[in-house]
């Protein structure tokens, strides 16, 4: 693609590649902004600003100022040692291998609970819970009936809960939940909240999570230990080399 030239200042050409390579530093959430028409035009006057201002600190020599070279020499200093950092780092790996024999010595790190997703209807007196119960084996939605007569928040979304595992809820409800049917309706449950109708949309066995749901996950802690070894090895082997004061 043609590299258009968008402005030239004292003879620099500004170009469309400039502005790209600017586009890439932007938030995600401001690019789609700055790609309409008015957003280049606001970025490209800033590039023109900016290099205004550098012609201008140059021809009145601010380059050769104590503060600039102070502060110049700082930039530098945090760079080098940036790049010191990443160049320590980048030829650390982790591999699958790596990653499957940490999952083969560490299988129990990867067990799930079991779980089930439920929903539920709350209220305080248990009269009214049977007459709802009647109510939904009479052929009322389950979800209509929470948002109608729940005094929990959950009512909001038709009384889904969302999944959970044994030690989340109250035993009750708990023992209640995990003992029903996908799609059976319990009978009143009472807990320290008041009385409850509990319906089970899944259940999710107990079980190991297989390597490939967990690869990735695995590999990325292990590149973050590595790296982290390879940094703290460097630093040691440093301060062997070079005399080192804490006052």
């Amino acid at each position: 693609m043609e590299n258009k030239i968008l402005a030239k200042v004292n003879g620099k050409e500004i170009t469309q590649s400039m502005l790209d390579r600017i586009m890439q530093n932007i938030p995600p959430q401001q690019v789609a902004q700055m790609k309409s028409e008015e957003g280049q035009k606001r970025l490209l006057d800033e590039v023109v600003s900016g290099e205004l201002l550098y012609f201008d600190a140059v021809d009145k020599e601010m380059d050769k100022e104590k503060n600039f070279i102070e502060l110049l020499e700082d930039a530098k200093r945090s760079l080098l040692q940036r790049y010191a950092v990443e160049s320590i780092i980048a030829g650390v790996s982790a591999s699958d291998e790596d990653a499957k024999t940490y999952y083969e010595s560490n299988s129990a790190q990867f067990e799930k609970a079991a779980e089930v997703s439920a929903r539920h209807i709350l209220v305080d007196d248990e009269e009214k819970i049977k007459d709802v119960k009647e109510e939904i084996e009479g052929g009322l939605d389950f979800a209509e009936a929470a948002t109608k007569y729940s005094s929990c928040p959950s009512k909001q979304a038709g009384g889904t809960l969302g999944s959970f595992s044994k030690g989340k809820m109250v035993p009750e409800f708990e023992e209640a939940a995990f003992n029903l049917e996908i799609g059976q309706l319990s009978e009143p449950v009472k807990t320290q909240f008041g009385y409850h109708l509990i319906m089970v949309d899944s259940k999710t066995e107990a079980g190991t999570m297989s390597f490939e749901e967990v690869k990735d996950g695995i590999k990325q802690n292990l590149l973050n230990q590595k790296q982290f070894e390879a940094y703290n090895n460097k630093v040691a082997e440093l301060k062997a080399k070079y005399t080192v004061e804490i006052l």
